[in-house]
């Protein structure tokens, strides 16, 4: 491939891009553990809410304009992409670069939610039509979940500040933190930077994927995914790195229920959108059960080790591999 003027644009694209997802990830996270902190919630569910929905705004800001322009392959192959690439790359990166030591009894909850919505998608890709009304089903689901988590966040937290030494400890933590106003000021920017960023992104990537030839459904699967699922990555692994492990582990966890209830519902509402062959079956499959490789080290061994993130590394680089090979690049 010739290096033409527009294609040396789609690198510098990559680049810029990539640079500000690295400083969004950082001013998100310090902003969203302050907030957790002043409204008295826990890491976990900020990480959950803010953090995820934060990081995911790139994936349902393409994955809505697919829709809206009739790209049925990319709309609907990030959203399963990106639920592959966040548990396999995102959460084997991290794990692998720093042990995450769990808590089984809230990962428990999280991952099984993440995994039944992940099973919903497979059924409407077996379906291989996404209409109106899957949509409006997905998106009521994702409405009780979110209230349903902070309810029990919220409940938790009463439970915990019965202890007059962690009444103490909290009190000494947001006399430290920052004000709430700066707070939010950088969760907003933070998640402005990860948006514009994640866009740069994935306008390279696309423009170079297609000077290779390659289908719109591959691209949302592997170079659209990776792009919008980056700020998941910068930002998990500046959490787990700053100690933030709930805010790292809620980050993806949450992101993969937002994408298969939130992006997919959204996406369903400028429907019906045919769901391309070149997504096959194992995609969603694999989408769905890899909340799985979080669940099973959590609540076995009560962290996520180097092992764990090591085999989750090998299996996208295996999933990848297999996706190239079935659609003949390789």
């Amino acid at each position: 491939m010739r290096l033409t003027g527009g294609i040396m644009i789609a690198y510098l694209s990559l680049l810029g891009g990539f640079l500000l997802l690295v400083g969004g990830a950082d001013v998100l996270v310090r902003g969203a553990v302050s907030v957790a902190e002043r409204a008295g919630v826990s890491a976990l569910l900020i990480g959950l809410t803010i953090v995820s929905w934060g990081t995911s705004a790139p994936e349902l800001v393409v994955s809505a304009q697919a829709g809206l322009d009739g790209q049925g392959g990319i709309a609907i192959g990030n959203a399963i992409g990106s639920n592959i690439f966040n548990v396999l790359a995102v959460m084997g990166l991290v794990a692998f670069l720093k042990t995450l030591v769990a808590k089984p009894s809230t990962i428990r909850r999280d991952a099984v939610i993440a995994i039944l919505s992940g099973i919903a998608v497979l059924l409407i890709v077996m379906r291989q039509q996404l209409e109106v009304w899957h949509g409006v089903l997905l998106l009521l689901a994702f409405v009780a979940y979110t209230v349903n988590t902070y309810l029990q966040e919220r409940g938790a937290a009463v439970v915990e500040e019965a202890s007059p030494g962690e009444i103490g400890a909290a009190a000494g933590r947001a006399e430290a933190s920052m004000g709430v106003p700066l707070s939010v000021l950088l969760v907003v920017l933070g998640i402005a930077l990860l948006v514009v960023g994640a866009n740069l992104l994935v306008d390279g990537a696309v423009e170079i994927a297609r000077a290779w030839g390659v289908s719109e459904a591959i691209i949302g699967l592997t170079l659209v995914a990776a792009g919008t699922s980056l700020p998941e990555a910068a930002t998990s692994v500046v959490a787990a790195f700053r100690r933030e492990v709930d805010v790292a582990i809620g980050n993806v966890l949450g992101s993969n229920t937002f994408n298969s209830l939130c992006i997919v519902g959204v996406t369903a509402l400028f429907g019906p959108i045919t769901i391309p062959g070149d997504i096959s079956y194992l995609d969603p499959i694999i989408a769905a059960g890899g909340p799985f490789l979080i669940l099973v080290p959590a609540v076995l061994f009560g962290r996520i080790g180097r092992f764990a993130g090591l085999a989750m590394l090998a299996g996208y680089v295996l999933y990848v591999a297999a996706l190239a090979a079935r659609v003949g690049l390789v």
